[in-house]
């Protein structure tokens, strides 16, 4: 190769040798031919003149072959790269697909415990009304506060869990549609509860506020469900049950949203993965 020429050690030792003997070769000529050594000004002059630009040219064009064999080097070292980087993107294939079938395995049972959550008791429906219906995500403590039932929580929180240490391990597509899916349960808990979370704080502090002098113990170690309430606190507290099972009616729906929008997109995934197997 000539950049190895360039920069051998014979080159070196080549350049060395030569620049003595193109002294003892100067000498020479003068002590045989006896040629004045002013006179061999012009000539010099003359050699310098026609070979310098040609010496330059040739050093350019050296350059450029420098830079052509760089530039190969560098391609050949990107395509080896690249093919180093498909073949071993190719050989983690199975385990990739493995990761997400089981991802997908996953959300299927979730997706099939949400629908079993939004199934109601028909007779429950005709005869009950909204407040004394049965909550599936949420219910209330004995003191009035809004509490997360386990099932919410494994569907939210557990089972996320389980399908995000399968989808890290797939690629960066399938783990921004998990971080999607996130948000979305963030939103869901957030935008959901806020609102009747706060109206059962609020009747927490009215009924604290109002039976401090009348019902001291209960106020201060509880439960406030043994408390009395007045006809009006009752019609208040019922209209709250009633709004709070609305709330876990849509949420149950929009559970079954995310997740069948999650299996979706990461059934297009294990698509593409397989095809690229193939």
């Amino acid at each position: 190769m000539f950049d190895k020429f360039l920069f051998n050690k014979r080159t070196l030792y080549l350049s060395l040798i030569l620049v003595p003997l193109s002294l003892i070769i100067g000498i020479g000529i003068i002590k045989k031919w006896g040629i004045n050594f002013a006179d061999l000004g012009p000539y010099g002059d003359f050699l310098a003149g026609t070979t310098v630009p040609i010496l330059t040219f040739i050093s350019f064009l050296a350059l450029v072959m420098t830079l052509n064999l760089q530039k190969e080097q560098i391609d050949n070292q990107r395509k080896e790269f690249k093919e180093n980087r498909d073949e071993i993107y190719q050989s983690s294939l199975p385990e990739r697909i493995l990761n997400l079938e089981e991802a997908i395995d996953i959300i299927r049972e979730a997706i099939n415990e949400i629908e079993i959550l939004s199934r109601e008791d028909f007779l429950d429906h005709l005869t009950k009304s909204p407040n004394e219906r049965e909550l599936k995500l949420f219910g209330l403590s004995e003191n009035y506060v809004l509490k997360e039932e386990d099932t919410f929580k494994k569907i939210t929180i557990t089972t996320s869990n389980e399908i995000r240490n399968h989808v890290v391990r797939v690629n960066t597509e399938s783990y921004k549609t998990f971080i999607k899916f996130k948000n979305d349960l963030f939103l869901i808990n957030f935008n959901q509860k806020r609102t009747i979370e706060s109206d059962f704080i609020a009747f927490y502090q009215k009924i604290m506020e109002i039976y401090t002098d009348s019902y001291p113990l209960l106020v201060i170690s509880g439960p406030l469900s043994e408390i009395p309430l007045t006809d009006d606190e009752n019609r208040e507290l019922n209209k709250l049950k009633s709004q709070l099972y609305r709330v876990d009616q849509e949420c149950i729906q929009l559970l079954s949203n995310a997740y069948n929008e999650l299996m979706i997109n990461l059934n297009n995934i294990l698509e593409k993965l397989i095809n690229d197997l193939k």
